[in-house]
């Protein structure tokens, strides 16, 4: 399962390597798209423009459209992940964790 079995959408920050032609790889890829615009349009992002990803090189070459790394929401909803290649970035979630915290006994 790669990259799904690690894949926590309610804490998805990281360092992902998506091999965009597996298509669990690229169903990762896409539910992060779809964070991000959810979290920007959300307000949760202090600069709507550019959070969440961040590095991201699609094949060791920054991707056409992102500034720096850094993809913007509208550059996001544009762009079309391609078929295939390998899409590397970090993604910075800025929604806050939910749930119930642990007891300290639970670390002991």
């Amino acid at each position: 399962l790669g990259t799904l079995a690690s894949f926590t959408p309610l804490n998805p920050t990281g360092r992902y390597f998506l091999n965009l032609s597996r298509h669990l790889d690229y169903a990762v890829a896409s539910r992060l798209r779809v964070l991000y615009i959810n979290e920007a349009e959300d307000g949760l992002c202090g600069h709507a423009s550019r959070c969440c990803f961040r590095n991201m090189t699609l094949n060791g070459k920054e991707v056409p459209g992102m500034e720096n790394g850094r993809a913007t929401v509208s550059a996001l909803r544009a762009w079309t992940f391609p078929p295939s290649g390998t899409l590397q970035f970090d993604f910075v979630s800025f929604r806050a964790p939910t749930g119930v915290p642990m007891p300290p006994e639970s670390f002991e």
